[in-house]
């Protein structure tokens, strides 16, 4: 059993290691000064983009499959509604055998591959690649440059943007991918049982657009309030305590608790204002969330009652609606995930170009 393991230990060690060595991470390449956070993206994904496809690829067989399952679910429900067990097995074998190949190997088969490529493949080698990449463009700058900035703000400044745009990569390539796929097999489907039960999903999206454009701007503000606070807030505490000494002689106790109430007010209020935008936006998420459900569900059995569609379109439509209210919270967190990473890569980009003029030729 030991020698078992060991042995499977090993195979999948030499798996790993065949995704993990697909991209170079320490290959140097020339920088060329990018303005537009898209445009540093390409330049930056030069030479891997086939990877980038294939990432593409199986979301896009692993989103068209899960709304392929809802349609079978239906089918189903109507097959065992009107046939006997071994009439069942009879008519519907082949759509059976169809389905557990799908289930059994060709979803985890591409789950299974675009994970290794997205995490073997992309996840640290990108990042390093970014960052090799700037930090051989940043020590080619005259002294000056880093006597004028401090050391510690430049390397956070390329680390942050070396892994904001690997972030920003990848969901873009995976989680947007299956979410744009799995919309348009959503639309299909539905359309196929009866365009009618578009509508609710139609009212679902203008509510998230309405939520996106809306409510992000503010939570991004509100987040960066929230965050200069605290870092006020643990700045102002620490300084008294590094200064202990100075606070025990000249200072006294309700003065120094009053100081830190004071800071710690600032952050209350920020978190306060970032908590309010928040809850709002939960309100009107769940209040959509709910709408489609029940529009969908209500919209199908009047369908149903006119003899328009069957017993197993509702299971189908139901659940592909119950899907996306599942994926709701998700889709926002990965919006404002991407919204946050591009102002970091924006803003390292600001940084890389006003270091260009200090560019010197050579090493």
């Amino acid at each position: 059993m030991v020698l078992c393991a060991i042995c499977k230990d090993q195979k999948d060690r030499i798996m790993y290691s065949l995704f993990e060595k697909l991209i170079k991470p320490f290959e140097e390449i020339s920088y060329i000064s990018q303005s537009k956070v898209f445009d540093f993206l390409l330049y930056q994904s030069g030479g891997i983009k086939k990877y980038i496809f294939f990432i593409a690829l199986f979301s896009t067989i692993a989103a068209a499959t899960e709304v392929y399952i809802f349609q079978f679910l239906g089918d189903i429900v109507d097959s065992l509604k009107d046939t006997t067990s071994s009439e069942f097995f009879d008519e519907n074998f082949n759509d059976l055998l169809v389905m557990t190949l799908i289930l059994l190997v060709i979803l985890p088969g591409a789950v299974v591959l675009r994970t290794l490529l997205e995490y073997q493949a992309l996840e640290i080698n990108y990042p390093l690649r970014v960052l090799f990449n700037l930090h051989g463009f940043l020590i080619k700058q005259k002294v000056s440059f880093f006597q004028q900035e401090p050391s510690g703000k430049i390397a956070n400044t390329l680390n942050q943007m070396a892994f904001s745009t690997s972030l920003i990569l990848v969901k873009l390539v995976n989680t947007f991918t299956f979410l744009i796929v799995f919309f348009i097999s959503m639309g299909v489907l539905l359309t196929t049982i009866d365009s009618l039960l578009l509508v609710p999903v139609v009212i679902w999206v203008l509510g998230y657009i309405f939520i996106v454009f809306y409510f992000f701007p503010k939570v991004k503000i509100y987040l960066e309030k929230q965050a200069g606070a605290m870092s006020e807030m643990i700045g102002k505490l620490a300084d008294t305590y590094n200064n202990i000494v100075t606070v025990k002689i000249f200072s006294s106790y309700k003065s120094e608790l009053h100081y830190g109430s004071t800071h710690m007010g600032k952050y209350m209020t920020a978190a306060y204002q970032h908590m309010r935008i928040a809850t709002s936006v939960q309100i009107v998420m769940w209040t959509i969330n709910v709408l489609l459900i029940f529009g969908t569900f209500a919209l199908s059995i009047y369908l149903w009652s006119k003899g328009e569609i069957s017993v197993g379109a509702i299971a189908a439509a139901v659940a592909v609606s119950f899907r996306l209210y599942t994926m709701s919270h998700w889709i926002m967190w990965e919006l404002l995930d991407v919204s946050r990473n591009i102002g970091v890569v924006q803003n390292g980009i600001k940084f890389i170009q006003a270091s260009q003029a200090a560019l010197v030729e050579g090493t």
